[in-house]
């Protein structure tokens, strides 16, 4: 129960930041198999280290706030202090099995961009993980539709004060589709739990599914020759 609460949820009740969330949800989505892992964001490091305790792997972060990647050095010593812009010319080229961005894409000014340099990364049969903040989710929609109010929020959520981009499952799909990718798959996570959303969206039949979801995670492959 307690990893289907919201993320904004779950910070306040371990009085942690986003820099320090495991986000153990999106383990099963990162192959088992793989054996040189890249975390983009890795904040902490303390979804990295869960996938050391996980698999054999050899595990890489690149993160921008200098306190988190200090701190995620304890995980693992191939942390990159960078944007990942500027990261990308000192990670190695065609060799990553598995890159992750948990909540990461959303933050970039030009997420297209970033997606199709991960094609110099990816190992040939690699995937990139993402969980994508869904701005369809039925408690935001409430908000700009029936509050007509659209309020960023400096403590997190669908509308934190550091998110540049949003997307729907919709924009998720077209984004991938865009920058070279095949979708293997895209399931939604963190679902709502408060009753009377879950009414609203079983008596629509169907068409508010997408909005049940704060988040979609996604794994994609290569669809460009290399």
């Amino acid at each position: 129960v307690y990893l289907h609460l919201p993320i904004y949820l779950r910070v306040m009740i371990e009085n942690i930041n986003y820099y320090q969330l495991s986000r153990k949800e999106m383990l099963p989505f990162v192959p088992l198999e793989a054996k040189k892992i890249l975390e983009v964001g890795c904040g902490d490091g303390i979804f990295l280290g869960e996938l050391a305790k996980r698999q054999n792997a050899e595990i890489w972060g690149v993160e921008l706030e200098p306190s988190a990647a200090i701190k995620a050095k304890s995980k693992t010593e191939n942390i990159f202090n960078l944007s990942i812009e500027e990261a990308i010319t000192q990670l190695p080229k065609n060799y990553f099995d598995c890159i992750i961005f948990n909540d990461v894409l959303e933050h970039l000014s030009d997420p297209n961009k970033v997606l199709k340099l991960m094609h110099q990364l990816l190992a040939q049969q690699g995937c990139i993980v993402v969980s994508i903040p869904n701005v369809r989710f039925l408690p935001q929609i409430y908000h700009y539709i029936v509050q007509k109010d659209w309020k960023y929020d400096p403590n997190g959520g669908i509308l934190d004060i550091t998110h540049l981009r949003f997307f729907t499952k919709k924009s998720i799909i077209r984004l991938f589709n865009e920058t070279g990718y095949t979708i293997e798959k895209i399931e939604g996570i963190n679902p709502i739990e408060l009753l009377k959303y879950k009414v609203i969206i079983n008596l629509s039949l169907g068409f508010l599914e997408d909005t049940r979801f704060m988040q979609y995670a996604c794994v994609v492959r290569n669809s460009i020759d290399k």
